[in-house]
């Protein structure tokens, strides 16, 4: 019997599996910080569960990248969602890995598949075994996904993509005084409006204590992420506080100095800023700054990523939080 081809029987024990196969090595990568903290978890991990899913489920007998590529995909769904809830991850973790893994089956799928010439042979042939040579005999592949897997490797220095140290600025013009913004950040909330669709991917604090902004108060977010979608079952509840280090007319920064938020997983909040430029006719200039640091690689996908949600953080706060909608541009 071929393993590849032939069993094991009945196809739903191969899905079986597969999620256990799927599961067990997403968990070796997650509880082991080198892996999780570079390319291996986004990139040779979907990689082999990819290659896993070419050998052992049923292929269909077409001539079409499309469709080869549909059949793959579709299973490829169902195994990352049995995955997640045997992991108890959430809507968010697959949401980010998705992306990746499409261009990584798309690739594996294109250069895995057998020939025109080798599908009409099995077509005509049923008692064709497919060799395992159709899978490998492109080597560039596996040598490709191996060396971009390396991105983010502690002690290795390789990069293919930003820094994990990043600064993320956004500058507006208010229709506040200094005084008027300093006064908003105040024990402010975060509305449900003016968020984007990329932004409401991620969760939003539910409570806010902030009773000062002077030299060493803190600000203290409550952040709930229902994995699920329900508040009853698999949620995850944390707190992000920064503390103030320079509280001026014209300024105020703070610094981190807590994070359990499900946010902390994939990126650690450093820095806050603040300045205030006031104008003849009454108006503010205010650009507000974060600096993080990435958790997550590889750099050239997690940090375009990254940067898009941290700058659709700071417009939402420019437009909602300090003015509640009213926002000039500079």
């Amino acid at each position: 019997m071929n393993i590849f081809r032939d069993g094991p029987r009945p196809i739903w024990l191969r899905y079986l599996l597969l999620v256990a196969a799927a599961s067990g090595l997403v968990r070796v990568a997650l509880y082991n910080d080198w892996m999780r903290e570079s390319a291996v978890l986004y990139v040779l991990v979907p990689y082999l569960i990819g290659l896993a899913i070419y050998l052992f489920t049923p292929q269909p007998r077409t001539h079409s990248y499309g469709a080869r590529l549909w059949r793959h995909m579709r299973t490829a769904l169902i195994v990352m969602l049995s995955t997640s809830l045997l992991l108890f991850e959430g809507f968010l973790c697959v949401a980010m890995f998705l992306p990746i893994y499409v261009v990584f089956a798309m690739v594996g799928v294109a250069t895995t598949m057998p020939s025109e010439t080798r599908l009409r042979m099995m077509a005509a042939e049923e008692q064709k075994e497919r060799g395992v040579g159709d899978v490998f005999r492109l080597s560039a592949v596996p040598l490709l996904v191996m060396f971009l897997s390396l991105d983010g490797i502690r002690g290795t220095g390789i990069r293919f993509g930003p820094d994990r140290d990043t600064v993320v600025s956004r500058s507006a013009v208010l229709p506040l005084t200094p005084e008027q913004i300093r006064s908003n950040l105040i024990d402010h909330q975060y509305p449900d409006e003016g968020r984007t669709r990329f932004l409401s991917l991620f969760p939003r604090p539910v409570a806010v204590e902030a009773t000062s902004i002077e030299l060493g108060a803190r600000h203290t977010a409550h952040m709930e992420y229902r994995r699920w979608g329900v508040p009853w079952l698999n949620v995850h509840r944390g707190t992000s506080v920064m503390e103030f280090t320079e509280s001026t007319p014209e300024r105020l920064r703070a610094r981190f100095v807590h994070d359990d938020s499900y946010l902390s997983h994939y990126m650690r909040f450093e820095s806050w800023q603040m300045d205030l430029a006031p104008r003849p006719d009454g108006t503010t200039e205010v650009t507000l700054s974060v600096g993080y640091h990435r958790l997550l690689a590889p750099s050239w996908y997690f940090g375009p990523m990254q940067e898009k949600a941290v700058g659709d953080g700071l417009d939402y706060a420019l437009e909602q939080i300090i003015t509640g909608g009213e926002r000039h541009a500079p």
